[in-house]
């Protein structure tokens, strides 16, 4: 069995609707905040702006089983991203999230990116969990909670992580 976490770019676009598509209602909900189509799903991943997101995403197989994507508006500086995340069921709670998380917040922050922002439904506990361990702050707006993370400054790591690594390395799925 072959597990890798890496960046995801244009070339993965397939993968990456697939792996939105296999996402459950529940699932879809509380990464969309509503249930998309698939063919919603198709045009969102199509419409991605490469040059202001990013995206890692842990693969089993040169399977997509998790996303975690950061997108920023081109002209703003610093800038300030949009998380969304999605982890297929059979791989939540392994500490595929939280890699992908460490990993996407070196990178935007790399990209001057200073601020996140996640908007998550008050229901989605496992979510409001893993963005607490990361420190994010939440304001409470009805069904949604506003949460966001300051990121700071570049510290222009290489953007492979050791925790990364060592979690690849361990087999964990």
């Amino acid at each position: 069995m072959k597990n890798e976490i890496r960046a995801l770019s244009l070339k993965d676009s397939v993968e990456i609707a697939d792996h939105l598509m296999r996402l459950d209602k529940e699932a879809r909900r509380f990464r969309f905040c509503c249930v998309p189509s698939d063919a919603y799903i198709q045009n969102y991943v199509s419409n991605f702006d490469w040059d202001c997101q990013i995206l890692f995403g842990y693969l089993e197989n040169n399977t997509v089983r998790a996303i975690v994507e950061v997108g920023w508006e081109s002209w703003s500086f610093p800038r300030s991203g949009d998380l969304g995340m999605s982890v297929e069921l059979p791989w939540r709670r392994k500490g595929v999230g939280s890699n992908l998380l460490n990993l996407t917040f070196e990178a935007a922050r790399n990209r001057f990116v200073k601020e996140i922002h996640a908007d998550c439904m008050a229901e989605n506990k496992n979510a409001i969990a893993l963005l607490r361990k990361f420190g994010f702050r939440f304001r409470y707006k009805g069904y949604l909670l506003n949460t966001s993370l300051e990121l700071g400054w570049p510290e222009f790591q290489r953007e492979s992580s050791a925790t990364a690594k060592s979690f690849i390395s361990n087999g964990t799925s």
